[in-house]
C-alpha cells in the first residue's frame, strides 16, 4: 500500500524548484529518429486546380 506523508513547506518548495530547474534546464525528451517525410520535396505553391477545390 502506498504510504503518505505530510510535506513540510520547505519539502513542497524544494519540489516546486526541482520542478522549475527540470522545466527550464531539461533535455526535452524525443525518440532520436529522422522525419519520416524528411526526404519529400517541399511544395510551397498549389496549382491551380488544387486551389479550386471545395469543400461541404
Amino acid at each position: 500500500m502506498l504510504n503518505l506523508r505530510q510535506l513540510s513547506i520547505v519539502d513542497r518548495v524544494i519540489i516546486e524548484v526541482d520542478k522549475a530547474i527540470t522545466t527550464v534546464f531539461g533535455q526535452p525528451e524525443t525518440t532520436q529518429r529522422d522525419v519520416p517525410g524528411s526526404h519529400l520535396n517541399e511544395t510551397t505553391s498549389l496549382r491551380s486546380s488544387e486551389k479550386n477545390i471545395q469543400r461541404d
